[in-house]
């Protein structure tokens, strides 16, 4: 594994890792928006306390990041965590990296007293699936997912 080192980011530390939301955003075919726009995105959601990102650094260079949005849950009466974006550049993968943004995520969410993470990922994302059954994460059983695009 990397010497990697994970910290949690800062609204004015956005503008480090546009490079790697670009290229996530590439990877699920989003179309290209311009790069102020994309930091100023994500700037407001730490800025408005709606999600908080951490980093993978190596040698100070970002090589993955997480963002997580806070939500809640009226049947559990707590707050939830919803993992939402997980990127690592394609150099560093399947090196620890992605595990890593992730065992740091549970164990914040676990001192945060947090009730639980959800995520999602697209049907054909394989690694990821096996990277999220590996760390413990269960297909729910009970709901399923809609949406409705406005």
């Amino acid at each position: 594994m990397k010497n990697i080192n994970i910290a949690k980011i800062q609204a004015s530390e956005v503008k480090d890792i546009a490079d790697l939301i670009e290229q996530y955003r590439e990877f699920y075919k989003a179309p290209a928006k311009p790069r102020v726009e994309l930091v100023k995105f994500f700037e407001n959601r730490l800025k408005n306390e709606q999600s908080i990102i951490w980093v993978a650094l190596e040698n100070n260079n970002p090589v993955g990041f997480a963002q997580i949005y806070k939500s809640y849950t009226t049947v559990g009466l707590g707050e939830l965590w919803i993992l939402n974006d997980l990127y690592v550049e394609k150099e560093s993968r399947k090196q620890g990296v992605a595990d890593l943004l992730i065992s740091t995520i549970l164990q914040e969410a676990k001192e945060s007293k947090i009730l639980r993470v959800d995520l999602k990922t697209a049907f054909d994302n394989v690694a990821a699936k096996a990277l999220y059954n590996k760390v413990g994460f269960k297909k729910d059983e009970h709901f399923e997912y809609f949406q409705i695009n406005i």
